[in-house]
């Protein structure tokens, strides 16, 4: 339950994506792509959204059966940080556990929002000095990319699966030769 979502800024960038996206699906100068518009709280920093409901009318308009592509083998390359990135607090907790477990940092202050206006309301805390968080992690959706548009389950059930899938993961921080303490 998650959404595809192109946030375009530029002209430039618009014809790059959609120049992208052209190439990726056959005739596609011939189909007709239903873009729905963003919501009048959203519409100032979204400019399209493509949910998965209007993905599958794509490959319905190009006869793409997906039930014919073979099952792939479980990917077990995240890690339980990595993959709970999708719910609120998701990035936040990733880089505060890594710090603990990999520097020893553990005096970090996290401020946190899941909702444009929560996000602008903390952004606002932030400027004034009333806050001075070391991390902060904002979210436009409510309860993070879970609760984003064309979600197809309540945010709440869908962070518990992301949350099982997390939990599932083989090893609980990124394995990067990199992040060494």
């Amino acid at each position: 339950p998650l959404s595809i979502c192109f946030n375009i800024s530029r002209q430039s960038e618009r014809v790059s994506a959609f120049s992208k996206l052209m190439s990726v699906i056959p005739n596609f100068s011939s189909a007709v792509l239903m873009i729905a518009l963003p919501t009048p709280e959203v519409s100032g920093y979204v400019d399209h959204v493509l949910t998965f409901e209007e993905l599958a009318a794509l490959f319905v308009a190009f006869e793409i059966d997906l039930s014919t592509i073979g099952e792939s083998p479980a990917i077990q390359d995240a890690s339980m940080l990595g993959r709970g990135y999708a719910n609120a607090s998701g990035v936040g907790n990733a880089i505060i556990r890594t710090a603990e477990e990999k520097f020893g940092i553990t005096d970090i202050s996290f401020e946190k929002a899941d909702t444009l206006s929560d996000c602008l309301e903390m952004l606002k805390h932030i400027d004034k000095g009333s806050t001075c968080p070391d991390l902060v992690e904002g979210m436009a959706c409510p309860g993070g990319c879970v609760g984003g548009p064309g979600t197809l389950a309540s945010p709440p059930t869908a962070a518990r699966h992301v949350t099982r899938f997390a939990s599932s993961a083989p090893f609980e921080f990124p394995v990067c030769d990199k992040i060494e303490s």
